[in-house]
C-alpha cells in the first residue's frame, strides 16, 4: 500500500466510516514487520488491539462465583426463602413508607419566593420570556413560506364573498329562462 492510501484508510478508520474490508487491509498492513517509521504509533496501537483479542477473559459467572465464595467463606450456600407473611406485608410497608415520604417531604413544602425584590423578579421574568419569544420566532421563521402557499386560497375566498354580495343585488339578477318566455322583466319581478 502506498502512503496516501494508508493515510486515507487511517482517516476513515478514526472517523468510523471505514468498511470492514478496509479495516482488515489496514490491520494487515500495520501488523506487518516492514511498516514505515511515520506509522509507528498506529502500528503500536493495532498490535495492542491484536494482543488484547488473543487473551481469553475468564467468564463473568466464574469470576462472580469465586468472589462470592471468597467473601462468604467458601462451601455450599443455601438460599432461604422469606416467610409467607413477610412476603405479603413487605410491599405494603414499602408503599406506606413511600406515601409518608411523599407527604412529609413533597406535599408539605411550600414554594419559596426566589427574589426578594419584585422589580428584579419582573425584569428576570421579562428577560426569560423575551428569550423564549426570540427562539420561538427563530424556529417559526422557516415556516413563513407556508403563508405564500395559502395566498391563492385567500384570494378565492375574497372572490367567493364578492360573488355572494353580487348575487344578493336585485339589479344584477337575470330572469330565469321560463320568465323570459312569459315576457316578465327583472324590474317587474322585483316590484311585485
Amino acid at each position: 500500500m502506498d502512503k496516501e492510501e494508508v493515510i486515507a484508510l487511517l482517516e476513515r478508520y478514526y472517523e468510523g466510516t471505514a468498511t470492514a474490508e478496509e479495516e482488515r487491509r489496514l490491520r494487515r498492513f500495520l501488523l506487518a514487520a516492514d511498516v514505515p517509521e511515520e506509522f509507528a504509533a498506529e502500528q503500536a496501537y493495532f498490535q495492542a488491539l491484536a494482543a488484547a483479542r488473543r487473551r481469553p477473559a475468564p467468564a463473568l459467572e466464574e469470576r462472580l462465583a469465586a468472589l462470592v465464595d471468597e467473601r462468604l467463606g467458601g462451601g455450599e450456600h443455601r438460599m432461604r426463602r422469606m416467610p409467607r407473611a413477610m412476603r405479603r406485608t413487605l410491599p405494603l410497608a414499602a408503599a406506606l413508607l413511600a406515601g409518608a415520604f411523599l407527604y412529609f417531604f413533597v406535599a408539605t413544602q411550600r414554594p419559596r419566593d426566589t427574589y426578594q425584590d419584585p422589580r428584579l423578579a419582573w425584569h428576570e421574568t421579562r428577560r426569560v420570556l423575551l428569550y423564549v419569544s426570540e427562539k420561538l420566532n427563530e424556529g417559526t421563521r422557516t415556516l413563513s413560506y407556508l403563508d405564500e402557499l395559502s395566498l391563492p386560497a385567500r384570494e378565492m375566498q375574497k372572490v367567493e364573498r364578492a360573488t355572494a354580495v353580487l348575487d344578493r343585488l336585485p339589479l344584477l339578477q337575470f330572469p330565469a329562462p321560463e320568465e323570459e318566455k312569459r315576457g316578465k322583466s327583472p324590474e317587474k319581478r322585483t316590484n311585485q
